[in-house]
């Protein structure tokens, strides 16, 4: 079998489906009949590998001059789009995975191929703009002059947008993105690595660089170690009566929330149980009183676990985030336990919505059935959230006393939906990289 000198173009017979496969450079028909060549080159004639159930010998179209990398089924590209229709988007394909391409090639999104869900609820003017660079997967090569291209992947999607103003706009959800200027809102289907972290605006991620949250809590730390503070232990929260610098460093450092009171002197908090054991116990600033008696630990320690039977599993998941200086708040508007920050919320939405479980019992009993893991996913994708659950161990130990949290395990898993890709005919199916990982 040996190779042709024949030149072809695109859209050119090579040959008949019945005694030939398609190559390199070359595509199926859509009745599966006739192979054609999809670019200008070389026809070459190639043996069939010997251990392949098809003997059918493979026709590839080779470039009558460096050409560079051709997209094929299954190919990651980055193409800007050119033209959006009612029901499709035209795009130049402009990379190859990583490399460039030097020839011309065109892509074209369909409707139906922008999301693997609630299909009949997208629209693409809605998905994406003229100019837009979007990430996208090769399905197949349509006709002789573009290829089907997929963005129905959480990976996939908007990659760079550009607003009215002329500049670059962030993502700040998974179907969202704003102008850092004018703070304008448009529609797009943003890829998901372009969602973490999300800051809110130009020149906030430097700004949270700039100051560290670590630094942050150490100069708290050391305020009210100098003040000598105290906590009012009132039900199920800890009351802080502060000075204008401590006010400040406790809303920059995201510990409790500022209450409205009529004095003018002193500024009033509200903390958490857990966020008013942290400063009590972890970092040792705080001193917390109730009936006028300041607590011990041990007494402390009692005390929140009578107001929460599960306050010592809540705690160490507050405690392990904290202690890797994430920014912890309370997950109820998300329907989690915690919701974790990579800075301030002023300067960064949040990326992880927190559930604390454990395998021994003690914990909440959520996601414990597939239903109630597949509403936990759903609902965090919506508002554009990674799910973190933190399994706490306690090893055979108890709770009697705080000293127990130091036997205590953290063990960390990320969960995201799986999105099946459709079932297509005459192209590589592609495996999904999503669905239930671990990280530890």
């Amino acid at each position: 079998m040996g190779n042709d000198s024949e030149l072809v173009t695109p859209g050119e017979k090579l040959g008949r489906a019945s005694e030939f496969k398609a190559g390199r450079g070359a595509y199926m028909s859509p009745d599966n009949l006739t192979v054609y060549a999809s670019l200008t080159g070389l026809r070459r004639i190639l043996p069939p590998p010997p251990d392949s159930p098809d003997q059918r010998p493979v026709v590839e179209v080779t470039g009558h001059k460096a050409h560079g990398a051709i997209p094929e089924p299954g190919s990651i590209v980055i193409a800007r789009v050119t033209k959006v229709m009612a029901r499709m988007a035209s795009a130049d394909i402009m990379c190859l995975g990583t490399k460039s391409v030097r020839e011309n090639f065109t892509g074209i999104i369909r409707l139906q191929d922008i999301r693997a869900t609630e299909i009949d609820k997208v629209d693409m003017h809605q998905s994406f703009r003229p100019g837009d660079i979007v990430r996208a997967i090769v399905l197949s090569l349509g006709d002789a002059r573009a290829y089907f291209l997929s963005t129905a992947k959480n990976e996939l999607g908007v990659i760079s947008a550009q607003s009215a103003a002329g500049v670059p706009m962030v993502a700040i959800s998974w179907t969202e993105m704003q102008c850092p200027i004018t703070g304008q809102i448009e529609l797009r289907k943003v890829a998901k690595n372009l969602m973490g972290p999300r800051w809110k605006g130009k020149g906030f991620k430097a700004k949270a660089l700039a100051d560290p949250m670590s630094k942050i809590v150490l100069k708290l730390q050391s305020s009210l170690n100098q003040s000598n503070c105290e906590g009012l232990l009132c039900g199920s929260s800890v009351l802080l009566s502060v000075e204008a610098e401590q006010a400040d460093l406790l809303n920059r450092s995201c510990f409790g929330v500022a209450m409205v009171t009529a004095e003018k002197d002193k500024q009033w908090f509200e903390l958490s149980l857990e966020e008013g054991f942290y400063l009590s116990y972890a970092l040792r600033c705080l001193r917390i009183v109730e009936d006028k008696c300041v607590k011990s630990e041990e007494q402390l320690w009692e005390c929140m676990k009578s107001r929460n039977a599960l306050f010592s599993y809540y705690y160490k998941a507050y405690c392990h985030l904290r202690m890797k200086n994430w920014v912890v708040m309370s997950g109820i508007t998300y329907g989690a336990d915690f919701v974790a920050y990579r800075h301030h919320p002023e300067l960064v939405h949040s990326e992880y919505a927190v559930i604390v479980s454990s395998e021994e019992g003690g914990a909440s009993n959520r996601l414990k059935v597939w239903s109630d893991v597949h509403c936990a996913t759903r609902l965090c994708g919506g508002v554009a959230k990674t799910l973190l659950v933190l399994d706490i161990s306690r090893n055979g130990h108890g709770a009697d006393s705080p000293s127990c949290l130091e036997m205590y395990t953290v063990r960390e898993r990320t969960i995201t939906r799986w999105n099946p890709e459709q079932c297509r005919e005459d192209h590589t199916m592609v495996e999904s990289e999503h669905g239930a990982k671990e990280e530890i």
